[in-house]
């Protein structure tokens, strides 16, 4: 039996029913512990005894992550799931305009995903999670490539009767374009560029999903996962050669004594740009955090080693004006993509 581990996806129209078994796209994914429920039995404490004797059939939700090297087209619907809010655009520069944005709605796009999963003897099979929600998405720009973490709240998960899909199915679902690696990606703090000191950004977008937060009577199942509070927060290890971020962070040159309007707001916006094998653009990613705050600013010494900053920052929610000019959204995150795919949304609707 050969390797072979996928994970492919599809928006629901309904929450918990992708409609038939067919994904719309793939990922190569490097680690999936999403997987099975846990504690799922209903024990009873009677008194006939030291142990337990009766348990029953409790409440059942699948939880856990995804992880993968992303791309300029796969990266639009985890940003989408995450976020909730989309506005598309067609034939803008020669691209497709995708508008990813944080809404307020508590209830967020659902998806079905599909697991592929083997081992060394003939044990192999597709396993199905319905109605999954993105809790918390994390990007990961370091030394290598860009890479995505999703952590997922699903409905329930089941093995699909159709089994483990081939190579060559699975080979036509992934995108074409290159992987990103970290000499795509830039990133300005407000108008000034910091690429060139920044060796590692985190973006972090939480949604504090909670299957229970959907328990109702009547079905051990979900009937919906709803979003809590979103928190959108990011981590950078810099060059320390300038005192910029230290006076955000206090709020004035002269330190925190001196800034009585405390830490300054700024704005926090990464730039990822695919090429491909001729060189030529092939899709931009413009992650915009319109009014951020440093949250911690360290100077750590050691010995004779150079002090290096590991800046902590959360943003907030801002007006913001989408590509039309005329719809204006209030979120933390905008995140505009411009690539070769049509509009994501579910087919027929």
């Amino acid at each position: 039996m050969e390797v072979l581990r996928y994970a492919a996806f599809k928006e629901e129209s309904e929450f918990g029913w992708p409609g038939d078994m067919n994904p719309i796209f793939a990922v190569d994914e490097s680690a999936a512990s999403l997987d099975t429920g846990k504690d799922v039995e209903v024990i009873y404490d009677g008194s006939l005894g030291r142990a337990p004797r009766v348990h029953r059939p409790g409440f059942y939700s699948a939880d856990g992550d995804i992880e993968y090297a992303f791309d300029i087209r796969s990266i639009g619907w985890f940003l989408k799931w995450a976020l909730g809010g989309y506005a598309h655009t067609s034939s803008v520069g020669g691209f497709n305009l995708h508008e990813c944005y944080g809404t307020n709605d508590v209830v967020l796009p659902s998806f079905t995903s599909f697991l592929g999963k083997d081992k060394i003897d003939a044990t192999h099979f597709e396993q199905l999670f319905l109605g999954c929600t993105i809790s918390d998405l994390e990007l990961d720009v370091s030394k290598d490539y860009a890479t995505v973490k999703a952590s997922i709240v699903a409905k329930m998960d089941a093995p699909n009767p159709e089994g483990l899909r081939t190579r060559a199915e699975i080979e036509a679902l992934l995108p074409t374009e290159h992987l990103l690696v970290f000499h795509n990606v830039t990133a300005h703090l407000g108008y000034n560029s910091i690429s060139e000191r920044v060796t590692n950004v985190k973006l972090d977008v939480k949604n504090d999903v909670k299957a229970d937060a959907g328990q109702c009577i009547g079905s051990r199942f979900p009937s919906r996962l709803p979003a809590g509070a979103r928190e959108t927060t990011f981590t950078m290890d810099m060059y320390f050669n300038t005192m910029d971020e230290l006076n955000l962070f206090w709020g004035s040159p002269e330190g925190a004594l001196a800034a009585v309007n405390g830490t300054t707001e700024t704005s926090l916006t990464l730039t990822f740009t695919s090429e491909d094998d001729e060189g030529q653009v092939d899709g931009t990613l413009d992650i915009s955090l319109p009014r951020v705050i440093l949250t911690k600013v360290p100077t750590p010494t050691k010995g004779k080693d150079e002090i290096k900053l590991n800046v902590e920052g959360q943003a907030f929610q801002d007006s913001v004006l989408l590509h039309d000019g005329t719809t204006s959204v209030y979120t933390d995150v905008l995140a505009t993509l411009s690539n070769n795919q049509e509009a994501m949304v579910i087919e027929g609707s």
